[in-house]
């Protein structure tokens, strides 16, 4: 399956434990995402690099006049050592992944925070995939700023 990928860096008037502590918790999502209606949070487990929260997401996608309804079966992964990153997958049927890391950095300011965004999609789809997480994207991040604004 193809697979593209998208970076953008922006300031954030907040600690960096604040913005790692907000993109950890699922339930910011619908407050900062487009297109996510909805999060359950399924359970927490404990790996090696640390906790990993489970939990589903809604989304709704405009596609040519209609809403897709998409069911993302997600992990947000929280590693202690590593505090300047905070990790995110999302999963949805047939086969679409987007890998979302955060790499925070404090500033003068509060902080900087570079997203990289990792899409995988079956052949077929990528530039629809690319088009519509990477707009989504660049709102969230726009509310990301307001939230701590």
């Amino acid at each position: 399956m193809p697979t593209r990928t998208f970076t953008q860096t922006f300031a954030v008037a907040t600690d960096p434990a604040a913005l790692r502590g907000f993109l950890l918790d699922p339930h910011s999502f619908p407050k900062i995402h487009p297109l996510i209606a909805s999060v359950s949070v399924e359970r927490e487990r404990e790996e090696a690099g640390g906790r990993v929260t489970e939990f589903v997401a809604i989304e709704h996608v405009p596609l040519l006049g209609f809403t897709l309804r998409n069911r993302l079966r997600c992990e947000a992964f929280d590693d202690p050592a590593r505090p300047e990153h905070v990790r995110a997958v999302a999963r949805v049927d047939p086969g679409v992944v987007v890998d979302s890391t955060y790499t925070i950095e404090a500033t003068p300011d509060g902080c900087r925070a570079t997203q990289l965004l990792t899409l995988t999609a079956p052949w077929g789809t990528m530039g629809f995939v690319y088009r519509t997480a990477v707009a989504a994207h660049t709102r969230q991040a726009a509310a990301i700023q307001a939230h701590f604004a």
